[in-house]
């Protein structure tokens, strides 16, 4: 799910690598509208993020990134945890990897897991102000290489790349599917509180009496 998503005043970039920022932060607000900027902040970061959750995401990514095979043995030395390890600590450690940082400086981890075609591809965790705290995203991991594009080898590259993206559209999806924290999921809360928030507001508005902005009322 790439591109550029708007909704109201909010407006969300989604890039191939799987990094979404809310670049509504980065515009003047109109009106008194504001919003709180998107990531957990520490010391709670992946604090919501609990071993059965991981586990389940990780299931799903391997049953559709190797269909029918079982992972190679590096990925499966990486998934060898303790049942009782601290989520938030091993997050932070080998075998995940920092991949990158948000727009509010805060690290993004990878899982690098691969599929049957490539090794590189990462489960992704990134710091989000939403329920669980985090949000689930594949990392193709394959947009950072130059290539010639007169080279041989630019034709089979791209369908590999093809096929990765195709990987990780239906990974995400049935995370979404499995209610798995997903910035599509995110959306759908996003829009399903700000539709509560109005349908609520003239009720409130008339309760509360005369000198009540409904704008206000509907504010995030």
């Amino acid at each position: 799910m790439t591109g550029l998503w708007i909704f109201g005043s909010k407006a969300w970039s989604v890039g191939p690598t799987g990094l979404m920022m809310e670049i509504s932060r980065f515009v003047r607000p109109l009106g008194n509208w504001s919003m709180p900027p998107p990531g957990a902040e520490d010391p709670n970061l992946f604090a919501g993020l609990r071993f059965d959750t991981i586990r389940r995401a990780i299931a799903i990514y391997l049953d559709i990134a190797y269909p029918g095979v079982e992972p190679p043995a590096a990925v499966r030395r990486r998934l060898d945890w303790p049942a009782d390890l601290d989520m938030g600590r091993l997050v932070r450690n080998p075998p995940f990897e920092r991949v990158g940082r948000t727009p509010d400086d805060q690290p993004i981890y990878g899982l690098r897991l691969g599929n049957v075609r490539y090794p590189h591809m990462k489960l992704q965790l990134q710091p989000w102000d939403a329920k669980d705290g985090f949000l689930l995203s594949v990392n193709t991991h394959d947009h950072a290489l130059a290539l010639d594009p007169s080279g041989p080898d630019v034709a089979a590259f791209r369908q590999l790349q093809a096929e990765n993206h195709r990987l990780k559209l239906a990974i995400e999806q049935a995370w979404d599917e499995n209610e798995l924290p997903t910035f599509p999921r995110y959306l759908r809360d996003y829009l399903a509180q700000q539709v509560a928030a109005a349908d609520a507001t003239p009720e409130q508005s008339r309760r509360e009496g005369p000198g009540i902005d409904p704008d206000d009322l509907a504010c995030c």
